[in-house]
């Protein structure tokens, strides 16, 4: 499977939240000045430049023209270097954090509830989606398919980081496997660098 095809598809659904927000918040970062997603403050707005390589294999033009017409933000820019920058207030950056965490939630839920995925009987994680704990019933689970939910948490994760303002050399996010019958964690998995392996593999 190429793993660029299911990151498109987070990209887009990370992309339709923004344009269908009224609003949205990020938290200080200390390291911003090193980041390529750059978060500016000042007294009334918020800026946020998200890096091309956010957008790679969507129509950029196409996603900021939508954005421009739902009028849901101050200013929405595509930059020379690919980036794409939105200027929008404090206020509509609250909610915007506040819908992404509520949305990315909602598919927590959605993966514990779906009878499609047996395997999987509860997810927890901290208040920045950077730590999935998933219990399992093991030996269902490395005979299913399930992880492939596994990887739509490491990527829902990484996108709500993103725009919560960490760094782009900082996201992580680790999903760790429980076994349900003995309590234990039996694999690890951190994002990006799961990403990069996979892109390797294919």
């Amino acid at each position: 499977m190429d793993f660029k095809v299911l990151l498109a598809g987070g990209i887009i659904a990370s992309t339709l939240v923004i344009s269908g927000c009224s609003s949205g918040e990020i938290a200080e970062n200390k390291q911003q000045d090193k980041s390529d997603v750059a978060v500016n403050r000042d007294l009334m707005n918020i800026e946020i430049k998200v890096p091309a390589s956010f957008y790679e294999g969507e129509d950029i033009d196409a996603i900021i023209a939508d954005a421009k017409e739902k009028k849901k933000y101050i200013k929405v820019e595509k930059n020379s270097d690919g980036s794409v920058t939105y200027i929008m207030s404090r206020e509509q950056h609250d909610t915007l954090i506040k819908e992404m965490k509520e949305s990315t939630a909602s598919n927590v839920k959605e993966i514990e509830d779906d009878s499609e995925i047996p395997s999987v009987l509860k997810i927890s994680n901290n208040s920045n989606f950077s730590e999935f704990i998933i219990t399992v019933d093991k030996k269902e689970f490395e005979n299913s398919f399930d992880s492939f939910a596994v990887f739509s948490l490491g990527i829902a994760g990484m996108f709500y980081q993103v725009f919560d303002g960490t760094a782009e050399e900082d996201l992580k996010v680790t999903v760790k496997m429980k076994d349900s019958k003995n309590g234990k964690i039996f694999s690890e998995i951190i994002y990006p660098d799961a990403l990069d392996d996979i892109g390797e593999e294919n």
